[in-house]
């Protein structure tokens, strides 16, 4: 058995389990404070948007047919929920985009969402928390699903989402070594 078998096991049971149909009635989960991950009808539900201060939102859909008041600024990201879906190449602007609000002013507040809040919006978020908070893969899936029972990236998200932890990986192996040679 590789070193892989067992990290790989448990993503794959992460993502394997049945939720019940009360996890799936629409709901913002916040998952970090000021972060949170819902479905398209609690984020186009402007009663709930603003009872919750949302000021940021990030739609994980192909056609974003809701268009945001002036005072919430709106992020598209035109992707299917399908395994084929490239949604690797979204992750580090989107990213930014969240992480720049956040940091810009102590009141924002950022939702993202797709049709569900369980594969593409869900799967945003876990590499959101995998650049931010230094988690690896499997905690930080463990830690949106203990937030959100019904996230389940799909597969080809998921594939994805190992090749960003590589990535972040490498990344943070460049930046240690420059700061040792910077010494």
């Amino acid at each position: 058995m590789d070193e892989d078998y067992f990290e790989r096991r448990n993503l794959r049971i992460a993502c394997t389990q049945k939720s019940s149909w009360e996890d799936f009635l629409p709901q913002a989960s916040e998952i970090l404070p000021r972060l949170y991950l819902s479905d398209m009808y609690t984020a186009t539900n402007l009663i709930t948007l603003s009872r919750l201060g949302i000021t940021h939102v990030v739609s994980v859909v192909m056609d974003p047919w809701y268009r945001y008041p002036s005072d919430i600024q709106h992020m598209c990201l035109p992707i299917h929920d399908h395994p084929t879906s490239n949604i690797g190449d979204y992750l580090d602007s989107c990213i930014a985009w969240i992480r720049n609000a956040l940091d810009k002013d102590e009141n924002s507040r950022v939702m993202v969402h797709c049709m569900w809040g369980m594969s593409r919006s869900a799967s945003v978020v876990i590499a959101y928390m995998m650049a931010t908070q230094r988690m690896t893969l499997l905690k930080s899936l463990m830690y949106v699903k203990g937030k959100r029972r019904i996230v389940r990236p799909n597969r080809g998200f998921l594939g994805q989402l190992i090749c960003y932890e590589t990535k972040l990986n490498s990344r943070e192996r460049l930046e240690g070594k420059v700061a040792v040679m910077a010494c």
